[in-house]
């Protein structure tokens, strides 16, 4: 999935989100990591040569959505969610929604 680790912390990976910039070039990923009875763990991860690693890119941030937010309507509302997970699911019935 997206070339990153498919275990982290001694838990599966359960889903990712790429963060694109408004061209769709992927900038990062996130990703939600759990084994079913510890707490997750959501784990940025950053380019690093041709893979990826840990970690947060230094200076500005960002929106996960930018993507979709690129090429929206500016006549309609677009909403700004807390977390990637809810934002991909208003993604996925056609509103424009953002999450930092």
């Amino acid at each position: 999935m997206n070339g990153i680790p498919q275990s982290y912390n001694n838990k599966q990976l359960v889903h990712s989100w790429p963060y694109k910039d408004a061209n769709g070039d992927v900038l990062g990923i996130v990703a939600r990591y759990q084994n079913g009875t510890d707490k997750k763990d959501i784990v940025p991860f950053k380019r690093n040569g041709s893979g990826w690693t840990p970690g947060i890119e230094p200076g500005l941030r960002p929106l996960f959505g930018m993507d979709k937010l690129a090429s929206h309507d500016k006549t309609k509302a677009a909403f700004v969610c807390e977390g990637e997970k809810t934002t991909s699911a208003l993604q996925s019935i056609g509103l424009t929604a953002v999450t930092s």
